[in-house]
């Protein structure tokens, strides 16, 4: 997985949208994956794609290096944020959607 568990409940407590709200263990569906810690906790678990919808129309620059570590710079019309780095960028542009959404 490209997001830990902890990653995928911050962003449901910051109000990412959750596609599915039942699901026991992993399944994919839609070419999505769900994960589940315990059965009334279930985490959707978005794809990078997704998650750069969610952080809007604005310019994100994502950036890669040799080291396999990434890091996001987002260019908004009033904010300009750039994310630490990060070992996925699922899990940087993640970091980018929750400080947005904070």
């Amino acid at each position: 997985m490209t997001l830990s568990y902890e990653i995928c409940k911050e962003l449901k407590e910051a109000g990412y949208p959750q596609k599915r709200e039942s699901c026991i263990g992993y399944a994919k569906e839609d070419g999505a994956m769900w994960m589940a810690q315990h059965r009334n906790d279930v985490l959707y678990l978005p794809t990078l794609s997704e998650l750069i919808s969610e952080c809007g129309d604005e310019i994100i620059s994502l950036h890669f290096k040799s080291s396999g570590r990434s890091w996001v710079e987002y260019f908004g019309a009033t904010t300009v944020l750039k994310t630490k780095l990060y070992s996925t960028p699922e899990e940087a542009v993640a970091r980018l959607y929750l400080a947005l959404n904070r």
